[in-house]
């Protein structure tokens, strides 16, 4: 393993804004991955499939908890052995988190084949023709996650080194070239099975290629039973397992409300049930691009015993998560009508369904670094009791009242957001402010009112075009263009910290210069 030098910034906070710009931009090719495949699919192999594969990766999803959190686990441990000058263990640590994740990848694989078995017998009238069809999906899927599973320490190490930008670009190269490969199978009239087919091998090379790349940052470190440890496996297992706890919640949710649309709406209603809330995803996975730096960093930060620094970093996180939340879900709510029926076509737009999701998400996205920050404190296991007992009430309820009224998307909608809003967007600032002794008033004040209070001219400049989209398309177009530069300006002025004004500052008068 590498040493520090003595000048490296252990905690990884000044490579923090520099990984989250190139997390964003390698973000970009899982955003066009995520607008080109449905519709593409939609128009060769049609809606009733493309609801098929939204299932399959219902399963899939599912067979991730098999995982135990273990990625967490190594890239916090990582991260927080090098900030306390533990090098001598990382290879201890990098072997265990090796044996114990290969032995997860088997039981994915195992589960993938016992899924793929029994889908017959559960909904094989569902799937009518497509049964086979989804059976060899479950098993290329679920084998493409055993593989990402088992190489799992090349992100932990990159990771627990800070070097989140390297990880999302093979990310990035990863998800660019399993759409082109599924692009050409369907272009050449592949199905549903042969488009898993391409992703597993796409998935293949990369993780290959992660592996090497890790290796560099790394230095050369150990893999085998031979630096296997009870004690780190115990540790690591012991946080895994909370970070598992917090996450299965909304994981289970998601695909239970899934399956729920299958048996009752039909393949053809998940698909459009799937478009928005891949739109929401999409917005979930750029904030996580920037939470999920925030686990290594507060982990570094608490066993330097910096709390202070932990609490306003605490501030400013959510701060920003709200500032980049806030304005996509207004964008989403306005226009997200149009949006769908511009990317998918009219069949799929249903305005209430899309108006409903992002009411629901608003508070869960926003506040999605909350639980970061838990985790890397190691303060997540009592959270993650509670918001399972409350997501699990909630839900008990939404779903005894539905039951007895018929079934509609947006029904469906509800039954998914409310809990998560309820457990994540209620009880989670109120827990995370004690546990950190932050008044909540003043994380109110800080973190939610003035991110709201700057986005009022942005949603005002949004209506307008709005009202004036369908006469006067163009002015509608400026208006739009208007309400991002003064978003920006306003966020300029209001949210952004001093210390990166200066720096923004300094760049420009170097640049003059």
């Amino acid at each position: 393993m590498s040493k520090n030098t003595g000048s490296e910034d252990l905690s990884g906070r000044t490579r923090l804004m520099r990984n989250t710009i190139v997390s964003w931009v390698s973000h970009f090719a899982l955003v066009v991955s995520g607008f080109v495949m449905p519709r593409l699919m939609s128009e060769t192999i049609g809606q009733e499939a493309l609801g098929i594969w939204d299932f399959c990766w219902s399963f899939v999803n599912y067979l991730n908890l098999m995982g135990m959190g273990m990625g967490s686990s190594a890239n916090k441990y990582v991260a927080e052995y090098r900030s306390v000058g533990r090098v001598e263990e990382l290879s201890k640590l990098t072997s265990t988190v090796f044996c114990a994740q290969t032995v997860m990848a088997s039981l994915v694989l195992i589960g993938s084949i016992a899924v793929a078995y029994t889908m017959p017998y559960f909904f094989g009238e569902r799937l009518g023709s497509y049964l086979e069809s989804a059976q060899l999906v479950v098993l290329f899927l679920g084998s493409s996650l055993a593989l990402q599973i088992w190489f799992g320490i090349s992100r932990g190490v990159m990771t627990g080194f800070h070097r989140w930008d390297l990880h999302n670009i093979i990310h990035a190269g990863d998800s660019l070239l399993s759409m082109i490969l599924m692009i050409l199978v369907l272009l050449i009239g592949g199905g549903l099975s042969e488009l898993a087919l391409v992703y597993l091998v796409s998935t293949v090379i990369f993780e290959t290629i992660r592996f090497r790349v890790a290796f560099a940052v790394g230095g050369r470190f150990k893999l085998g039973v031979a630096g296997f440890s009870k004690k780190i496996l115990a540790t690591l297992l012991a946080f895994g397992g909370k970070s598992v706890m917090i996450n299965i919640p909304p994981l289970i949710l998601t695909q239970t409300v899934n399956v729920i649309v299958l048996g009752i709406l039909g393949p053809a209603a998940l698909a459009i049930f799937a478009r928005p809330l891949a739109l929401i995803r999409h917005l979930t996975t750029l904030v996580n691009k920037f939470t999920m730096m925030l686990t290594p960093t507060v982990g570094s930060l608490s066993s330097m015993g910096e709390t202070d620094a932990l609490s306003e970093f605490t501030l400013q996180t959510t701060k920003f998560s709200f500032a980049v939340t806030i304005p996509v879900i207004c964008f989403f709510i306005i226009f997200g009508g149009v949006l769908i029926e511009v990317w998918m076509g009219p069949s799929y737009v249903d305005t209430e369904l899309m108006i409903t999701l992002s009411l629901g998400y608003v508070l869960v996205i926003s506040q999605n670094s909350l639980v970061k920050i838990l985790m890397g404190i190691d303060r997540h296991g009592a959270a993650s009791a509670y918001v399972g007992l409350i997501v699990a009430f909630v839900f008990g309820m939404c779903f005894y009242y539905f039951e007895e009224k018929n079934w509609s998307l947006a029904d469906a909608a509800i039954l998914l957001t409310l809990p998560l809003s309820v457990a994540f967007g209620m009880f989670l600032p109120v827990y995370t402010c004690r546990i950190l002794d932050i008044s909540l008033l003043r994380y109110l004040k800080s973190s939610v009112f003035v991110p709201v209070l700057c986005n009022i001219p942005f949603i005002f400049l949004v209506l307008c075009a709005l009202v004036a989209h369908s006469s006067y398309p163009f002015l509608a177009f400026c208006l739009l263009l208007l309400s991002v530069c003064v978003l920006l300006l306003v966020y300029y002025i209001f949210l952004l910290p001093e210390t990166v004004k200066l720096s923004i500052k300094r760049y420009v008068v170097k640049k003059r210069k």
